[in-house]
């Protein structure tokens, strides 16, 4: 009976992990991929993760910070089949110049209600499913860069060190909010001129 009870969960392990949504700017693939699954999109700062949908219009979400639930169907790559999609509760968007001694802009919203963040950023990026709080986008280790509220939204800029070692470094970051309960932002990534 026990071996059977882990057999059904070791089953149910990767639907539950694609069912865990994951919040990102969606952008068309720039052409084939080696996938060769029919996929059609990604998100940005996502690397990896190819999408396509056997039930979804996928174009008329393009350029917008979506947050998507989707079943693994990959075979040599990771590929979803994308099963619902919707404008994404907390957004995480930057501007500015990518260098050393330079200033980067963000603008972190938690729409309708407002709420608390954190602003992590890594050297590298991750995928780990944290239901019902989304997917974790960061490796580690990860620095807290910044937290606030932002009612809805809060704009606030931060300096990138004037040291030679940070140049060519590609840096990922992702918010934590907290409104009616915590929810991962999309990622936004850049290369540190």
């Amino acid at each position: 009976m026990i071996g059977r009870t882990l057999l059904a969960f070791a089953c149910l392990a990767p639907l539950a992990i694609a069912q865990t949504p994951v919040s990102g700017k969606l952008i068309p693939v720039g052409g084939p991929t080696i996938c060769q699954q029919g996929e059609t999109h990604l998100l940005e700062c996502v690397p990896g993760l190819y999408l396509k949908s056997s039930s979804i219009d996928l174009t008329r979400w393009e350029n917008q910070i979506v947050s998507i639930t989707g079943n693994e169907i990959g075979v040599t790559c990771r590929v979803w089949d994308v099963t619902s999609i919707q404008a994404a509760n907390v957004t995480l968007e930057w501007s500015g110049n990518p260098v050393l001694g330079g200033s980067i802009q963000f603008d972190l919203c938690l729409p309708n209600v407002g709420g608390s963040y954190q602003l992590f950023a890594a050297k590298d990026y991750g995928f780990s499913p944290q239901p019902p709080m989304g997917t974790y986008l960061l490796g580690s280790p990860t620095l807290l860069v910044a937290s606030g509220n932002a009612m809805p939204c809060d704009s606030f800029a931060r300096t990138i060190p004037n040291n030679p070692a940070f140049q060519g470094q590609r840096v990922y970051l992702q918010a934590l909010g907290t409104h009616m309960m915590a929810e991962y932002s999309n990622a936004v990534c850049f290369t540190i001129q």
